[in-house]
């Protein structure tokens, strides 16, 4: 039976969970509302982890009532305030009892103390007052508001803007411990949990809230305005406009005397928003003589809100500019949290925060005033910190004003409807995910303006660089999340940031569509962490006008914009060392209106290639076509329009930075239908003037452009496919070379790209001026390619000859033409910025060839044959409409490597130091030199040794000096490593093995220095790397002082040294394009010797200190493992595969995998094994090797001998004893499929069974 109440109002609907988010998530972890849980196992949400808290259990059966109309809210809050007479310990609602806020008057309500709420506390729709309080505490309970606004009653009533306002105050911290009879349910804070001053907390607890009715919009463009003095509803010079002309729906719930609404701003400048205050709302069409009459069409009835003062600027509206007209937004709430100033600091309001919970919120209609603490980590306006699966919650329809500190906070917590909030004048990032974990959060129709900088940064209390002083109005630190028609309409700094660091910065965008910016100096932009996804993201229906960037596309891969629309940008769009960017079905728009100024360029495009910037990007990838496959901008179907009266104002332009001048610049773009907007008529009627339409000559670039497809004629006149290329057609061999391969060929010379043929006589393709600085050349068929080198090598030319038959060269020579004209190409690229060369850099030179047989070497400046030390060639991604390229039918590319000579005494460069820090890099840190000592200073310093001197089977002898600084121990170790780098033409990627030379252990010496000293005889497969690094690596990271090095034959130089011939390699037509290009090792003077494991390379290990052997073992087998070959699946350096081998205790294995890890011994033949003894690590982490498999192999590695599990829970010495059956087999292999694989050493002992 439904108990009757004495408060109406007290029979309570519950919001339930929303269900509106899985709509957009791709998965079914979503509850459902209507299933057969009870309201409150609904309202728990989601078992998260023991840590979580949720609705105490307590309150159980009262909600359970409350659903059933079967009991009512029937304690009052006066009655509760009296009953505890306002204790030291503050208000607390009972848990189980529900208490209902009586006061309607407006009442102000003193509550020094806090308010706790482990029950449930109602407002009514008629409860009016505020409430003066230090904190408000939800522990478990529910805080219920319906302070819902009644669009029914007339605008013209007295109901108040603002109905119910909490307002806090105080300095001191407030922490709160759970209670012993609640600790099942909220055990996050049996500790205590100190939530600082000024907080709103909900522990396990529950905000239902929810203070505007559906119909009402939080925002919405302004459709138009008007004047007081004038019946025109649209702008008009000097007319004074104090009306504003909005929806039905806006105006039924905005035309309220003293709500104030906010205008974003109509230039690109944030500053020029407005907030104005409503006087009425203007019935505007009647037949009543007696009402006020301002516009005469009946369709904007009811429409016109009256403003208290006039606009001080005349906005863009929808009546005038459609799509680009401003938004209006209302700012009051019925319910309001407002925090008191600190009296020392007025950057320190209040804060909420969803603490640890696994209960679901709705938070809906809720005006936060001065909320966050600029300057303390985790005090934000709106914060869900630790929520994990918060799937069913909801944050919609607020206002954030006036932020210290951020604004709406999603922190490690995952699915949560972010909706239809509007967030004025806040301090750093303001729609922010803080960690770069938070997945599957939906952020739909949301409004952000007046974002600043915030002066306090967090770097120093969250461990990492936060970056709120470059703020962003949506910070997106992970893609995985979903982004639907918001609008960034102002910012100091960004509108969208997508700052994805760590593993974040490979995931793709779940979603991003119909979303806008404007009035912020950067629109939308990646930079500058490096986000390269791993998949194509498309970015839709995307709106970007009036800033000063549109969009700034640097350090980022694949990302497709389609249906994108620019306009009233300074720079539209800037494309900056990024790959596969395509603008696709994109509206480039110079000026809405001619009062606007022009726009510096339409697009700038950059001729450098992302990932030949960091080696690191290029490593990360391991699939066979992702890096080849990565090429510059796409332009498709992209129309440039009102561009008049802009001249000077390139619609395309090829960019170059002054910062990236030692950059390769032949990134190949693509151009398919584009329509240019002509030129004025004024201008010049020669080809002058196309370069407003596509420029090249600022930037001295190299350029070129595949054109697909051209219908307007304006680059291919026949609308023939071809490319669009640099220009510079003089001294390159007198200006006399003639192109026998049908095609062009470009290469990079300072200042720029030039163009090795004469384009009037090339025989199968055309090549005409499009204007000052470029050339479209008419079915040829480009493919541009890099040449990847040691930059140490900076002042070497690479020379490019084409490869010609002998029928050829007869006609060369009846012609008078010879090759003495060959191409240098000058090296032009760095991996990295400015000095020093860091470990990661690289050298490269930069050409586009036509298909054909072409021959490379390197010269220095004296004209003598040099090498590199390595030459690695690179494709670039196939041309698309041609098939005739470089690398596609057999043809090839030969790289000549120069006579070995007695240069090649000593691997090293500068090992003496006489040239500072030229040939070295740092793995860590900078690099410098001690010019008084002639000395090194870096911490695990490296360099690429010359390659191309190393001989197999000669023994090389490595020696270094150096000293430790800044340590307090007298023993220092470390190694020194050989990495060799083997290029894999099918993969396009480099193959890598470690080989340990020397390790230092000893004591330093009476002057403080250390030595190391090791021998290296390289086998066949050694010689045959294509780059060899050396490393100094140390254990402690430290700063070390290096007085020599050097890597020299062991005998005195010969007297004659191995002769070297080019090798010419053609590869079949079935290769991958990659395989175009080989790299010529040197040939060996002396027998080669087969390696004794023919499927990976071989690891060496010096002589080290002998262990003792356990006592268990019979004295009669011998450790038929010692020395012997070994391999892992991974190498942490620098505990390498054979140090489980070497005998000495003291070292050991590492795997630098989490899973899927093993290590193998090779004993070089089938022998007779009695006992297998495997030293555990010894200083920790022994419980790793539990679960490990031991498996003895047959000689084939095809049958598995024996097998066991190691079971023992963190042994020290795991032995297998086969005293009664001995083992037959040739390899020992210890495998484990979880955790790091760490070991000291392995013992076999045992006979040779042949």
């Amino acid at each position: 039976m439904t108990k009757d109440c004495e408060f109406a109002s007290c029979h309570i609907e519950f919001l339930g969970v929303n269900s509106d988010i899985g709509d957009y998530l791709d998965d079914d972890n979503i509850f459902d509302a209507n299933n057969n849980q009870t309201l409150f196992q609904s309202m728990l949400g989601h078992e998260n982890t023991p840590a979580h808290s949720k609705l105490l259990q307590c309150n159980k059966a009262m909600i359970s009532d409350l659903e059933q109309r079967q009991s009512c809210c029937d304690t009052t809050l006066s009655s509760l305030l009296l009953e505890s007479n306002n204790s030291k310990e503050g208000i607390t609602v009972p848990c189980g009892t529900c208490v209902i806020v009586d006061q309607k008057q407006g009442e102000t309500l003193e509550l020094p103390n806090g308010l706790l709420i482990e029950g449930m506390l109602y407002f009514p729709p008629s409860a009016n007052l505020t409430i003066h309080t230090t904190h408000v505490f939800v522990m478990g309970g529910i805080l219920k508001m319906d302070g819902i606004m009644n669009t029914a009653a007339p605008v013209s009533s007295s109901e108040p803007r603002t109905k119910v306002t909490f307002h806090l105050y105080g300095e001191d911290e407030v922490t709160f411990q759970t209670k012993t009879e609640h600790e099942d349910d909220l055990p996050t804070c049996i500790n205590g949990c100190n939530f600082g001053a000024k907080p709103v907390a909900v522990v396990g607890g529950r905000l239902e809230i929810q203070s505007l009715p559906s119909p009402c919009p939080t925002w919405e463009k302004l459709y138009g305005v008007a004047s007081s003095m004038s019946t025109l509803i649209y702008n008009k010079e000097d007319i004074i406009y104090d009306r504003l002309i909005v929806s039905p729906q806006a105006a039924a719930c905005w035309g309220r005397p003293g709500m104030e609404l906010v205008l974003t701003s109509h230039t690109a400048q944030d500053s020029d928003r407005q907030v104005v205050v409503v006087d009425k709302l203007l019935i505007t069409y009647s037949e009543d003589s007696d009402r006020q009459v301002v516009v005469v069409d009946k369709l904007l009835a009811n429409n016109v809100i009256s403003l208290s003062v006039p606009l001080r600027a005349n906005p863009m509206t929808q009546l005038e500019h459609g799509e680009f007209g401003v938004e209006v937004a209302s700012l009051s709430r019925p319910i309001v949290f407002r925090a008191d100033d600190h009296p020392m600091d007025n950057l320190i309001g209040g804060h909420l925060i969803v603490y640890w919970t696994s209960t679901l919120q709705h938070i809906e209609g809720i005006e936060f005033v001065n909320f966050g603490q600029q300057g303390r980590l985790g005090k934000y306006p709106l914060h869900f910190h630790f929520c994990y699966n918060a799937a069913g919650s909801v944050v919609k329809k607020n206002v954030v004003r006036e932020s210290n500190q951020r604004c709406y906070v999603i922190h490690q917590s995952d699915k949560i409807l972010i909706e239809d909030n509007i967030s004025l004048d806040s301090f750093g990032h303001c729609y922010f995910l803080e960690d770069g974990v938070e997945t599957n959060n939906v952020f739909r129709k949301n409004l952000g303006l007046g974002v600043k900088k915030s002066t306090r940064l967090l770097s120093g209390l969250s461990g990492r660089e936060e970056t709120d002083d470059e703020p962003s109005v949506f910070w997106i630190s992970n893609p995985q999340n979903y982004f639907y028609g918001n609008i960034a309409a102002g910012s100091e700094r960004f509108g969208y940031w997508i700052e994805a660091r760590g593993a974040a910065s490979t995931l793709n965008l779940k979603a991003f569509d119909n979303n806008e910016v404007h009035s912020t100096d950067t629109g939308f932009s990646p930079y500058p962490m490096f986000w390269y996804p791993y998949d194509v993201n498309i970015i839709t229906n995307l709106k970007v006008y009036r800033n000063r960037v549109g969009l700034f596309l640097h350090n980022t891969v694949l990302l497709t914009f389609d249906h994108l629309v620019l306009a009233d940008n300074a720079i539209p769009a800037w494309v900056l060392t990024a790959d596969s960017i395509v603008f696709r079905n994109t509206k480039v728009i110079g000026r809405i209106s001619e009062d606007v100024e022009c726009p510096e360029v339409g697009i700038w495009l950059h001729p450098v290639k992302r990932g030949d910037k960091h080696t690191n990007f290029r490593e990360r990838f391991r699939t066979d076509t992702y890096f080849s496959n990565l090429i510059g901008s796409t332009l498709e179907n992209v129309e440039f329009s009102n561009w008049s009266g802009c001249y000077g104002a390139p619609q395309i332009q090829f960019f170059a930075h002054n910062h990236y001048s030692n950059d390769v610049y032949n990134n190949p773009h693509i151009f398919r239908n584009i329509t240019f907007d002509g030129s004025d008529e004024e201008e010049e009627e020669d080809d002058t003037g196309m370069d407003t339409i596509v420029d090249n000559c600022p930037s001295s670039d190299f350029t070129i452009v595949e054109v697909q497809s051209d219908p307007t004629g304006t680059i291919s006149p026949t609308h023939e496919p071809g490319f669009l290329i640099s220009s510079d057609l003089v001294n390159i061999a007198n200006g006399n070379v003639v192109d026998l391969i049908s095609a062009c060929i470009f290469v990079r010379h300072e200042p720029g790209f030039l163009i090795s043929s004469d384009l009037v006589n090339i025989a199968d393709s055309e090549c005409r001026r499009f204007n000052q600085c470029l050339h479209f050349c008419e079915g040829a068929c480009m493919r541009s390619l890099r040449i990847f080198t040691n930059p140490v090598a900076k002042d070497y030319d690479m020379v490019v000859t084409p490869t010609v038959s002998a029928t050829d060269e007869t006609a060369m020579n009846r012609n008078n033409n010879t090759f003495s004209h060959i191409l240098r190409v000058q090296r032009s690229g760095y991996g990295k910025h400015a000095s020093p060369i860091k470990a990661t850099s690289f050298g490269a030179y930069g050409l586009a060839l036509p298909s054909g047989s072409f021959r490379i070497h390197f010269e220095n400046d004296d004209g003598t044959i040099v090498f590199p030390d390595y030459a690695v060639p690179i494709f670039e991604r196939a041309p698309q409409y041609c098939e005739n390229y470089i690398g596609f039918d057999g043809r090839d590319i030969t790289i000549v490597r120069p006579e070995i000579s007695v240069d090649c005494y000593d691997l090293t460069h500068n090992g003496s130091f006489e040239n500072g820090v030229e040939g070295w890099q740092s793995l860590n840190g900078d690099i410098n030199w001690e010019g008084s000592s002639k000395s090194l200073r870096a911490v695990r310093p490296s360099q690429y040794i010359k390659s191309q001197c190393v001989v197999s089977n000669r023994t090389y002898k490595f020696d270094m000096s150096f000293s430790v600084l800044h340590t307090n121990t007298k023993n220092y170790q470390g190694s020194m490593f050989l990495r060799l780098y083997s290029f894999n033409i099918a993969t396009g990627y480099f193959e890598e093995r470690t080989v340990l030379v020397a390790r230092a252990e000893e004591k330093e010496d009476d002057e403080g220095k250390y030595v190391f000293s090791g021998e290296w005889t390289p086998t066949e497969e050694d010689a045959m790397a294509d780059k060899i690094e050396l490393i100094l690596l140390d254990h402690s990271f430290e700063d070390l002082q290096i007085h020599y090095v050097s890597a020299v034959w062991k005998d005195s130089p010969p007297l004659e040294v191995p002769n070297q011939q080019p090798q010419h390699i053609n590869l079949p037509s079935t290769a991958p394009l990659s395989t175009a290009l080989v790299s010529v090792a040197p040939v060996s003077s002396s027998p080669v010797s087969s390696a004794p494991v023919s499927f990976a390379p071989v690891t060496m290990s010096p002589v080290s200190n002998t262990i003792m052997p356990s006592t268990t073992i019979a004295s009669s087998y011998q450790n038929l493992a010692l020395k012997k070959t070994t391999l892992q699946s991974s190498t942490s350096l620098p505990y390498v595969a054979s140090n489980a081998v070497d005998g000495d205790m003291s070292t050991m294995i590492h795997t630098s995998a989490l899973m899927d890890n093993w290590w193998l011994v090779d004993l070089e033949t089938v022998c007779m094994i009695q006992q297998i003894v495997i030293y555990n690590r010894q200083d920790c982490c022994q419980e790793r090797l539990e679960g490990a498999i031991v498996t003895v192999l047959d000689e084939m590695m095809e049958t598995v001998v024996l097998e066991r599990v190691i079971t023992k829970v963190a042994p020290t010495v795991v032995e297998l004893n086969f005293d009664d059956n001995m083992v037959e087999g040739r390899y020992v292999r210890i495998s484990l499929d979880k955790a790091y694989l760490n070991l000291n050493e392995v013992e076999v002992y045992g006979y040779y069974a042949l």
